[in-house]
């Protein structure tokens, strides 16, 4: 395996640069501490082995990433592993890449997600409906135009984020985050990512931490009208963490919510994380 560290540059042949082929994590550096880092290594072994991505060197990418997290001890940073299924002819078929490419490079963390989660965020709703495809769901995989795109409608809006359904319309997540949300008849609510979206590792570690404190979830196919009735939402990733939403706003209907009906929560939540 060829490995490069904080190389921008993909060889002309690369099947990441021509196709997306290969997948990766972003992990939140936090004063020497990275976080959730077992289930950054999970999710890119399982990502890699959905893909058929010869992938087996888990033990020597830890051993990389020691050595670069020793040398930013203070700060906060995020640092991306990617994995290229490596270098291959012009054409679809992978057949011949067996020897995987690994990209690690280290940037500043996001400042804005500071802000956001002091003052809860506003949604409003995405027009790009995410298409079904079983096979990649969940995979945070290299082929993202949908989440560019998506990003793009927000050039002349007054909003934070946007919330994306799929081509049945049912809510699957937010541009780069995992929605969650609580309503004082139903309880807590998460989109199933089955057919569409990326299941985070955030998303992972809240599973982990309800089911531990015996938190009913669930898990299913929801509606916009769904979110709209709950009482309080949530965006969440490995970097920005926990980011309440005060608003979701549609060309049908406008809502505002209350945070501070899961503070509580959000803070149990966070003292978990930290000792996890």
């Amino acid at each position: 395996m060829t490995r490069d560290f904080n190389t921008p540059v993909f060889t002309q042949n690369d099947r990441a640069a021509n196709y997306g082929d290969g997948c990766f994590t972003t992990i939140a550096l936090l004063f020497g501490r990275p976080q959730l880092i077992d289930l950054h290594f999970a999710r890119l072994a399982q990502d890699c082995h959905r893909l058929a991505i010869p992938f087996c060197e888990i033990d020597e990418l830890k051993i990389q990433l020691d050595d670069i997290i020793a040398k930013h001890q203070s700060g906060r940073h995020a640092l991306k592993v990617l994995i290229s299924r490596g270098e291959g002819g012009r054409g679809y078929s992978p057949i011949g890449c067996n020897e995987p490419r690994l990209h690690i490079s280290i940037h500043p963390y996001p400042r804005h997600y500071d802000d956001w989660k002091n003052r809860g965020i506003s949604l409003g709703l995405a027009s790009l409906k995410l298409g079904k495809q079983p096979l990649l769901a969940g995979i945070k995989h290299l082929n993202r135009l949908e989440q560019v795109l998506i990003k793009r409608e927000l050039f002349d809006q007054d909003l934070d984020d946007l919330l994306v359904v799929d081509t049945d319309d049912r809510v699957i997540e937010s541009s780069a985050a995992n929605v969650y949300w609580f309503s004082n008849r139903t309880g807590w609510h998460t989109p199933c990512v089955d057919e569409a979206g990326v299941a985070g590792v955030l998303r992972e570690a809240m599973l982990t931490f309800m089911q531990k404190h015996r938190i009913q979830l669930q898990v299913g196919y929801y509606s916009v009208e769904d979110v709209l009735a709950a009482d309080a939402v949530f965006i969440c990733n490995s970097l920005s963490g926990i980011v309440p939403v005060k608003s979701l706003n549609t060309q049908q209907a406008s809502k505002t919510f209350k945070p501070e009906v899961i503070n509580r929560f959000i803070s149990e939540f966070n003292h978990w994380v930290s000792k996890e």
